[in-house]
């Protein structure tokens, strides 16, 4: 994972438009991180079927509140209004608490590419973690989450089951 200081740290194009959106909103109380108020679909715009809206829950709980069309798709089970640490397994879970909790306590956007080629396509992901304040106290609250596939092809759920299904050595 990669805290974002500046554009240079994120490659792809179209977070890096997002990050820009993000630095030019007004911060919120305390000053660091912008109001979530300002986390709506117009701040998103044409990525917002890849984005989730979460909020934060004591003691260190991230509920999706908002998950946009095409990443309901890509994890095949409802995932709005339920809490990460349902949703997934203790490994995955760890790894992805973490990722929130550092954009949370550096109160700076997370950058993430994670996968590999094979011969026969790109498996994986990137991602960006925005952090959004609340009015009241300037406490971090909220996230916006845009993920993206590392291949176009990958829409479904069954798009990554097959892909890692016929790549044997991940199966091995």
């Amino acid at each position: 994972m990669k805290l974002v200081e500046s554009i240079a740290d994120i490659p792809n194009g179209d977070l890096q438009d997002l990050y820009r959106r993000w630095t030019a909103l007004p911060r919120g109380t305390g000053g660091s991180v912008p109001a979530k108020k300002a986390a709506d679909a117009a701040f998103l715009g044409v990525l917002a079927p890849y984005c989730k809206f979460s909020s934060l829950h004591p003691p260190f709980r991230i509920r999706y509140d908002v998950v946009g069309p095409a990443l309901q798709k890509l994890y095949d089970e409802p995932m709005a209004g339920q809490y990460l640490d349902v949703l997934f397994d203790p490994w995955i879970r760890k790894v992805v608490q973490e990722t929130y909790k550092t954009a949370h306590d550096e109160a700076l956007p997370v950058y993430e590419r994670k996968g590999f080629s094979t011969a026969w396509k790109k498996i994986g992901y990137e991602y960006l973690i925005l952090p959004f304040t609340d009015e009241a106290d300037g406490a971090i609250t909220a996230f916006v989450t845009c993920l993206f596939p590392l291949n176009k092809e990958t829409v479904w759920f069954d798009d990554w089951k097959n892909a890692v299904d016929a790549t044997p050595w991940l199966n091995g």
